[in-house]
């Protein structure tokens, strides 16, 4: 959320996402007054150790990407910020699972039911915007998508822009589907568990083995995760030469802001890098 937030409003939010997690974890499962309150100082203190222990991560994530894009990317040095990326994500969810188990196992029978149809609401929203039916349709909105997500940094894409992401498209697999197949499996099971009561340990193995390996995949959408992945880093490499002196301004400019509004919701000083390992020796 933090960073799909405008630049300009991203230590605001961030100063308060207790609040804020607070909030969507009392909606999901229909918290009574007791868990709110116990919930939101739970909030609050893994927040405060989120400020302390991985933000100032996140700041330098940042940097490693803003010092390759100073230095135009190869799909070697995206590769590598990923692989720094995903090391990032993984400290994140041994963060997050600790408190998603307090919350889980602190629910009653009548919460779990909840859960489950409000899950069941949001994989409704999910195939109403991933997977319609027509498929062109279908297609022409994961293009949209995409130009979307670039046009966040870099403003506004023109058409043979657009043309260079529309092509690598399509070539790439659309997981929204198997995607969706797995989401749907591991929230049965979790469901089952907290159904079954399962002890708080229990819990957080699953939950971890879920959200940090992704564990329970079909090898297909391993297989074609990875290719996604490769693929989109090929598209960054190859759309990167095309950007206008404007375009590329505008993504580092708010790259840089990024990086000062977290950078100050951390406590950290913020300075120009010049040797990130990610990017390619001269």
């Amino acid at each position: 959320m933090l960073l799909t937030a405008a630049c300009s409003r991203t230590q605001f939010f961030y100063d308060r996402a207790d609040w804020l997690a607070y909030r969507w974890t009392a909606g999901l499962v229909d918290a009574n007054a007791a868990q709110k309150q116990t919930w939101r100082e739970l909030l609050r203190q893994a927040m405060a150790q989120h400020r302390q222990e991985l933000l100032p991560a996140v700041v330098d994530l940042l940097g490693e990407l803003e010092a390759a894009l100073r230095r135009g990317p190869s799909e070697a040095t995206l590769t590598c910020w990923g692989s720094v990326a995903d090391q990032v994500y993984a400290d994140h969810v041994r963060w997050a699972v600790p408190t998603a188990t307090a919350v889980l196992s602190d629910l009653s029978a009548q919460q779990i039911e909840y859960l489950g149809g409000e899950l069941e609401e949001r994989n409704q929203a999910y195939m109403a915007k991933y997977l319609d039916s027509d498929p062109e349709r279908r297609r022409e909105a994961r293009i949209q998508r995409y130009v979307e997500r670039f046009e966040r940094w870099t403003g506004e894409l023109n058409a043979d822009q657009v043309r260079l992401i529309e092509q690598s498209l399509q070539g790439l697999p659309d997981l929204a589907g198997d995607w969706l197949a797995y989401r749907r499996d591991r929230q049965a099971l979790l469901l089952e568990l907290l159904r079954s009561g399962a002890e708080p340990e229990v819990l957080q193995g699953f939950i971890t083995e879920w959200w940090e390996d992704f564990a329970g995949r079909a090898p297909s959408l391993v297989r074609d995760s990875e290719r996604l992945r490769e693929g989109t880093l090929q598209m960054i490499v190859a759309l990167e030469p095309e950007l206008t002196d404007r375009q590329r301004a505008e993504l580092l400019d708010n790259i840089t802001e990024l990086r000062s509004e977290l950078g100050a919701a951390s406590g950290q000083a913020i300075a120009q890098r010049s040797n990130s390992p990610c990017v390619d020796p001269a």
